[in-house]
């Protein structure tokens, strides 16, 4: 197989295929995430040669390249740092926990194990997820999206929020644009053009698009239902972009918003996409 490059952003992908129960140590971590790479056929890992068996250990640590053992250790504080593992409580609050023994898988941590869902760590895999949901990605949305994931896994999160409001935005404009195309009405449509080219008001935008939808989901079910949680949750990034990310008196926003919008966003984009097809597929209809 081609040369691997073990990043962190790697990694991850196999990390949340473990099973890691309750809690971990770093050993039983690094032996379940390494019997991941191992059954994908991932090169640097070895087992244990015969002549070794009596150290108890499954792999042959020394033989690994230092690339994959650093992204192995870089993935365990990654699992502590974003909250996933936490060490047990002390026995009394005379000590502290102990940060250097088994540590406790928390409920945050077993969400993420458990989840199926691409994550903005594993850039690859999002956009490939994406691209499955989104026959066709539009070229700007789909730079942002890729911005967007670079600085959250830099820890740049205004950064990230901005961009994945910015692809949000971009989708919005373009599915009012679609609307427009199904517009008949001559008083509707110089009233949506005026919210596309002049306005700009992400409010009247929202309410523009939203006012379409609900005699269609009675009328066209299979393509709008669920327009509403998907239509809000689009505009909800371009809200966390705009309110949170680059208002000048907050400019703030957390790592957790930010990944929620991350993960909201394909399937937003997605039902946005279908919607959009349909008003450009049914001219002059509404």
């Amino acid at each position: 197989m081609g040369q691997i490059e073990y990043t962190l952003e790697w990694i991850l992908s196999y990390v949340r295929r473990i099973q890691p129960g309750t809690s971990l140590n770093y050993r039983l971590f690094a032996d379940h995430v390494w019997q991941q790479l191992e059954r994908a056929g991932i090169d640097g890992v070895v087992r244990t040669p015969q002549q070794h068996m009596g150290s108890g250990r499954i792999f042959y640590y020394d033989a690994f390249p230092p690339e994959l053992k650093n992204a192995t250790a870089e993935a365990w504080f990654y699992l502590f740092r974003n909250g996933y593992l936490a060490p047990a409580a002390p026995n009394d609050y005379l000590h502290a926990p102990n940060l250097y023994d088994n540590l406790n898988v928390t409920k945050r941590g077993i969400d993420w194990f458990a989840s199926s869902e691409p994550i903005p760590e594993d850039a690859q895999a999002y956009m490939a997820f994406i691209h499955g949901l989104v026959g066709s990605l539009d070229s700007v949305i789909e730079d942002y999206v890729k911005e967007a994931l670079i600085a959250f896994n830099r820890g740049a999160f205004l950064a990230a929020a901005v961009m994945i409001g910015a692809s949000a935005e971009k989708e919005a404009y373009l599915l009012a644009e679609a609307i427009l195309v199904a517009l008949k009405d001559a008083t509707k449509r110089k009233k949506m053009q005026q919210i596309i080219s002049e306005s700009r008001s992400i409010l009247l935008l929202e309410k523009s698009i939203s006012d379409v939808l609900p005699p269609l989901r009675k009328t066209h079910r299979a393509v709008f239902d669920g327009s509403d949680a998907h239509l809000t949750s689009l505009f909800e990034a371009i809200r966390v972009q705009r309110n949170e990310a680059v208002h000048p008196k907050s400019a703030t926003v957390s790592s957790e918003n930010v990944r929620m919008t991350i993960l909201a966003f394909p399937h937003a984009l997605a039902k946005s996409e279908e919607m959009r097809a349909w008003f450009i597929g049914n001219p002059n209809s509404l």
